[in-house]
């Protein structure tokens, strides 16, 4: 609830450590895949950029707040 009153914090929670968030997620247990071997280090460089875009976030945020709405 919290997030979704104040947007940008998750934002900035992904974005520290140069999205250090995205290694966690996928390739650290027990969320990361299963066969590392399916994603390289260039395909975690393209989600870095791609969620590095200004409003990026924002938008990923409403499509999930409109999911659960």
């Amino acid at each position: 609830m919290f997030f979704h009153q104040v947007p940008f914090i998750p934002e900035l929670l992904f974005e520290s450590n140069d999205f250090a968030s995205f290694n966690r997620i996928f390739y650290v247990k027990p969320m990361g895949m299963v066969n590392k071997n399916n994603m390289t280090l260039d395909d975690l460089e393209v989600f870095k950029y791609t969620f590095s875009q200004k409003g990026k976030w924002m938008n990923y945020l409403k499509s999930i707040d409109n999911f659960f709405d």
